[in-house]
């Protein structure tokens, strides 16, 4: 289940650019890395800093991807998973 991430792109800079700096990054490779989760770009290299800054972790059902919301959500990130596309 895909989980989508939106950083403040300054620190979407930073995690792209090599190791993590600032305390908001570190703090984000950290929650990241306590999920078993891997950082990924939606649009790797794009110079526009919004489409930059989109980010997804994969999730490996329901109940983790809520975890990776309420952790990611508490640390100043925009995340969300997308709602199924029909009714069970």
């Amino acid at each position: 289940m895909r989980v989508t991430v939106h950083l403040d792109p300054a620190v979407a800079k930073e995690l792209s650019g090599g190791p993590p700096e600032s305390a908001a990054a570190i703090e984000m490779t950290s929650v990241i890395r306590n999920l078993g989760m891997e950082l990924r770009p939606v649009h790797p290299g794009s110079p526009d800093p919004a489409l930059a800054a989109t980010f997804f972790v994969e999730a490996r059902d329901a109940s983790h991807a809520a975890e990776a919301v309420t952790r990611l959500q508490a640390i100043g990130a925009k995340a969300y998973m997308k709602p199924p596309p029909a009714m069970p």
